[in-house]
Order: structure tokens, then C-alpha cells, then sequence
């Protein structure tokens, strides 16, 4: 981990190093360090951080349950602050809901 951050603080500020370290805790099944840091790094004003902790609570993980209502906040908040990943996660839930709701009609009605 020490290493990560003095990597991540050649390439920038505190926010880019949490970020980059979560990542990388993210990426080696670490999920728990990588949700603290994710947190650290939009504390810190790292914008996209939002949008990874949107996905990470969209699908749950560790042993913590799924809480897309949760998930959603952190997707429009980063979505608000220019997020464009943010925005196509809001996108794609919102597509989903309304096809689920049409399938739902259909199904009732036929």
C-alpha cells in the first residue's frame, strides 16, 4: 500500500493517490480498503470516486448487501459535478427501470 501512494502522489494530489490506491485494492479483491478510499478520494473532491462508489454499492460487496437507492444518489451527485460515467450509469438504470416497468405492463395486461 505505501508503495501505491507514493506512486499515486508522483502522478498528483491526495485525491488522485486515494483514488489510484483503490483501484488498485479494487482490482486485487481488496473490496472493503477500496470503498474507504473511494470515500477518501471524493472527500477530497475526486469527482469519478462518486461514480465508483455508486457501482461498487449498485452490486454489493464483500458482505455487504446491494443498496441501489444509495447507489443512485452517488451516481446523480457525480453526475451533477460532470461525471460522464456518472451520467451513463443514470442512463442505464433508468432504461432498465422503464423497460422492466413496460415488461411488467405487457405481461399484466396480456
Amino acid at each position: 500500500a505505501l508503495r501505491c501512494y507514493r506512486k499515486a502522489a508522483e502522478i498528483g494530489g491526495l485525491k488522485e493517490a486515494y483514488s489510484r490506491c483503490a483501484d488498485f485494492y479494487y482490482s486485487s479483491g481488496n473490496k472493503k480498503s477500496a470503498m474507504a478510499l473511494y470515500k477518501k478520494a471524493s472527500e477530497a473532491g475526486d469527482v469519478s470516486a462518486l461514480n465508483n462508489i455508486g457501482l461498487m454499492l449498485e452490486n454489493g460487496y464483500g458482505d455487504v448487501a446491494p443498496s441501489i437507492e444509495t447507489a443512485i444518489k452517488n451516481y446523480r451527485e457525480a453526475h451533477l459535478k460532470g461525471d460522464k460515467n456518472a451520467t451513463i450509469n443514470l442512463a442505464i438504470y433508468y432504461l432498465n427501470v422503464s423497460v422492466q416497468f413496460h415488461v411488467s405492463q405487457y405481461i399484466f395486461l396480456g
